[in-house]
């Protein structure tokens, strides 16, 4: 059954602008990547995606784990919470990281009333 030449006619630009979008997005993506070019395949690129993770111990990550929950509840601003950050910061310390703490202040949700937190940020 053939349709109306009213359908048909506005079938073709519709392929028309799709292809133009589809193009023009990969005109960007080659954009984006093409100055990446020169460092993929070089040796730098290679080494650093030949770095595979260490394999987690879950036995060790539990331990962790059962560390934290001795403290016992650890609320935002408690001395628990002081405590949790403290353990966790002299943790990475140890492991030759670099540890910062960024301190800010909140409002409790229920009361309102300010509460001292501290973000860890450790490289």
């Amino acid at each position: 059954m053939d349709q109306p030449a009213s359908q048909t006619r506005w079938r073709r630009p519709r392929v028309v602008g799709s292809l133009a979008v589809v193009t023009l997005g990969i005109a960007g993506l080659a954009a984006i990547f093409l100055p990446f070019s020169g460092w993929l395949g070089s040796l730098e690129a290679n080494s650093a995606m030949a770095v595979t993770p260490a394999p987690i111990d879950g036995k060790r990550a539990f331990g962790y784990l059962e560390k934290l929950c001795e403290i016992g509840p650890r609320i935002a601003g408690s001395e628990a919470n002081t405590r949790q950050r403290k353990m966790v910061a002299d943790h990475f310390k140890a492991k030759g990281g670099t540890v910062r703490e960024q301190p800010f202040a909140a409002a409790h949700p229920l009361t309102g009333q300010r509460v001292d937190m501290a973000n860890l940020i450790g490289s």
